[in-house]
């Protein structure tokens, strides 16, 4: 019988943690180039790292869904005005995760297109 060990166990964790806050961070560079180019890579690299937790803490596990959350706060900067529905409504578990951030997402671009018709009279 194979034991492994509590630390074992961590160890791998923290390697798929690295691995996949490494591979968040390469997509928005690619995604994003100008971007992460007007950043030092440690202030890009704590970004990816802080909006990994929100999502974690919101109930959203999928990788292409917490890409999907930082890929949209670099561009709605949703983080600074997060009301406490908002973050009920992308955190809520009883929803598919796919869906909450569909919605999530598409609230965003609802209230910037209202945000410019405002602007634009």
């Amino acid at each position: 019988m194979i034991t492994i060990r509590e630390e074992q166990i961590l160890e791998v964790h923290q390697r798929i943690v690295d691995e996949f806050e490494a591979e968040c961070i390469e997509f928005i560079r690619s995604e994003l180039p100008d971007w992460c180019a007007r950043r030092p890579k440690a202030q890009v690299d704590s970004f990816v790292k802080s909006m990994i937790d929100f999502a974690t803490s919101c109930n959203i596990r999928k990788g292409r869904n917490i890409q999907r959350l930082i890929f949209h706060e670099v561009y709605f900067q949703f983080m600074r005005n997060l009301s406490s529905f908002e973050r009920y409504r992308l955190e809520r578990s009883t929803l598919d995760e796919d869906y909450r951030v569909s919605q999530f997402i598409n609230s965003l671009r609802t209230n910037q297109r209202k945000e410019l018709e405002l602007l634009s009279v």
